[in-house]
């Protein structure tokens, strides 16, 4: 059965684009909200294209730079960057009414904030994703693999709200993503951290695949003592035993084996010389041990190093 829902995508960028492409084809109601006029422009006009290895997809959901035309939404998602959340927050308040369900599927933590001043209580819902994609030009996406979808409600919904939800994970369903309900979303969202923490910092400063990190001692140390200090910080905030630090370690290295060929995202900001998202990922570590008097040497160098780096234009040699 087609859904019926009006959904707002906060981003065009892989994965808002991807997302997006997923949910018209799930007969839901779609809408990209681009902070960018022109771009929106381009990309109503000439569709979402998604390559797959069976060919390419095409879709046309609308794609708009003001939220007030698109009106209230059933489900607003975002998709932006990290440091993005505060502004497209606010550009997307017009979309959010008491009943809609506000969904972040971004990297970091810190910047719920934003997003609970356009929530009802109950309705705001945390998550990550394992979508492979890559943004190969404005509106083209190439899909490297369906990971899995997973959310969760950030604080106890009502029965309108639990509905709506599961129309959500059914979309997604039909769209062909695997999608998991889980009851407590902090707990995938600090998994992925800790990959975060695990590679893109290492790999945006040395100019490494992932992969590569697991080729090389110093990286590997880094790495071990990144993410350690990382789950001391997510023991404290969440009370996870010390037996599954072993466990959660493995997983960043298995992540690396998996995508050993890949760019992480941090990369692919150095090599755009862009903004990272490095506030709400080693920064909100840092910032998460100061509160809670847990010393973080090796995330704050890190934090330090990308963000000197960032501040004199990612420079390859002296000018």
């Amino acid at each position: 059965m087609p859904c019926n829902l009006k959904i707002a995508v906060v981003g065009p960028g892989a994965v808002g684009c991807l997302l997006a492409h997923g949910l018209v084809q799930s007969g839901c109601s779609v809408t990209l909200l681009d902070y960018r006029e022109g771009r929106a422009s381009r990309i109503a006009a000439g569709g979402i294209s998604v390559l797959t290895q069976d060919g390419e997809e095409k879709s046309y959901p609308a794609c708009v730079a003001d939220a007030k035309a698109a009106g209230l939404q059933d489900v607003v998602i975002f998709t932006v960057k990290a440091y993005q959340t505060r502004d497209a927050a606010a550009m997307a308040a017009p979309l959010a009414g008491r009943d809609t369900l506000v969904v972040t599927l971004q990297n970091g933590m810190g910047y719920e904030k934003y997003l609970r001043a356009i929530a009802s209580p109950g309705h705001l819902i945390t998550g990550v994703t394992a979508l492979g994609a890559t943004l190969i030009k404005e509106g083209t996406v190439r899909l490297a693999g369906r990971g899995r979808i997973v959310m969760g409600f950030a604080d106890v919904p009502g029965q309108r709200a639990m509905r709506l939800f599961e129309t959500l994970g059914n979309a997604f369903e039909m769209a062909g993503y695997e999608f998991q309900h889980v009851h407590n979303p902090e707990s995938a969202r600090w998994e992925k951290l800790m990959v975060n923490i695990g590679i893109n910092a290492i790999t945006a400063i040395s100019c490494i695949r992932n992969g590569e990190i697991l080729e090389y001692p110093d990286s590997l140390n880094i790495q071990e003592s990144a993410v350690r200090e990382a789950f001391l910080i997510m023991q404290t905030e969440s009370g996870v035993p010390e037996s599954e630090y072993g466990a959660i370690l493995d997983n960043v290295r298995e992540i690396c084996r998996r995508t050993s060929k890949n760019i992480s995202s941090m990369l692919q900001d150095r090599m755009k010389k862009g903004i990272t998202e490095i506030e709400y990922i080693n920064g909100f570590i840092c910032r998460a041990g100061a509160e809670n008097g847990i010393a973080t040497p090796v995330n704050e160098t890190l934090y330090r190093l990308v963000n000197l780096l960032s501040a004199t234009g990612w420079r390859s040699a002296p000018v």
